[in-house]
């Protein structure tokens, strides 16, 4: 991965998250699945999932997490506003997903929001709205009420 779009430095983000505390767990791998920023402006534009993780894996074993780390940092530099927030609340979503916000999370993000040059107030309407949007989605409508 020399060089990444924006797209694929947000997926690197989001792979990095899952793995700062050395766990997989299914509560923040699906907090990814079911995010519309990821749905509607990563994931379209990626291309099929299993090369991508192909071509993470690889670059992950050649390159190490600190300087996929600094390549996606440097990518996203040149990003919208918007997507850099964006992509920095998916991060936080994905660390909170399991109820516990562990300190490798807390330090990945403090890292990328420094080297976006975006505080943590910048991100907190953003996660919230995500949060809003996911729960408005997951509510289903009552049988009796039909």
């Amino acid at each position: 991965m020399d060089i990444l779009n924006t797209t694929e430095a947000a997926t690197v983000l989001c792979l990095l998250m899952l793995s700062a505390n050395n766990e997989n767990k299914p509560e923040e791998i699906g907090s990814i699945l079911v995010n519309p920023f990821f749905i509607d402006h990563v994931s379209d534009k990626l291309g099929p999932p299993k090369d991508f993780i192909e071509k993470y894996n690889l670059a992950l074993e050649e390159q190490g997490k600190k300087e996929l780390e600094r390549k996606t940092v440097a990518t996203l530099k040149g990003a919208y506003p918007a997507f850099r927030i964006k992509t920095l609340a998916l991060m936080t979503l994905i660390a909170g997903a399991d109820e516990k916000f562990d300190q490798p999370e807390k330090e990945l993000i403090a890292r990328v929001s420094t080297g976006l040059g975006i505080t943590m107030q910048e991100i907190e309407p953003e996660v919230r709205k995500m949060k809003n949007v996911i729960l408005k989605n997951d509510v289903q409508p009552n049988d009796d009420e039909s």
